[in-house]
């Protein structure tokens, strides 16, 4: 079990690092991370304590996905199943995911990452569950 989620985090961080540098698999990629996402699903201890270690690698390569393909596919998926409190220290995590889309230059003080993340949370939570549809088929 311990096994098994170091070496999905591991993956995660080898498909980010093969996208920023150019790797072109991205539609496998997507393919293969939504149903990772999809295979976290449940809310018993066990699986809170899963989600949250998996959380920041996860996000780390959606956000990668999303810059080299422009593809919001899956950012779009972790936060509408884990961008509520209901996972432990899924707001840092998704704070620090928000981060990384703002270009590098980019200066904000700590209240202003804040108050992004809670409306970027907001608006992706309030979105309709038909929107979670597109995700079941993988």
């Amino acid at each position: 079990d311990v096994l098994a989620r170091l070496l999905m985090k591991s993956t995660c961080m080898i498909l980010s690092e093969f996208l920023m540098i150019g790797g072109d698999a991205h539609d496998e990629i997507e393919s293969h991370a939504t149903r990772w996402v999809n295979a976290l699903d449940g809310d018993d201890e066990r699986n809170q304590t899963i989600k949250r270690q998996m959380l920041p690698s996860l996000l780390r390569l959606a956000t990668q996905f999303y810059k080299v393909s422009k593809k919001f596919t899956l950012l779009k998926q972790l936060l509408l199943k884990y961008g509520s409190e209901s996972v432990p220290g899924s707001k840092e995590a998704f704070a620090e995911a928000t981060k990384k889309l703002l270009p590098s230059n980019f200066e904000s003080d700590s209240t202003y990452l804040d108050e992004l993340t809670d409306t970027l949370l907001q608006v992706v939570t309030e979105s309709s569950s038909e929107d979670m549809k597109c995700f079941e088929a993988v």
